[in-house]
């Protein structure tokens, strides 16, 4: 899990929803020199199937990572 200040997240202008958020979040951060911390949680086993299509979802990561390197107007 990723932990962010309020003033870190208003300056990230965050748009992506989904999996490519989590992305959004590192690739901005890094732009905008800010700090990114990791911290560890505990959770319980899912219950039920995965929402999660590994081949859909990455996609959506990989084309937003991509539209975020050829972006002649980064943000």
């Amino acid at each position: 899990m990723k932990a962010i200040s309020s003033e870190a997240y208003e300056k990230l202008e965050l748009s992506e929803d989904g999996m490519p958020f989590s992305t959004e979040i590192l690739l901005k951060s890094i732009s905008k020199n800010l700090r990114v911390k990791e911290v560890q949680v505990s959770y319980n086993t899912r219950v039920g199937r995965s929402k999660l299509n590994p081949i859909k979802d990455g996609a959506r990561i990989v084309l937003y990572m991509l539209s975020q390197k050829f972006d002649p107007f980064p943000t």
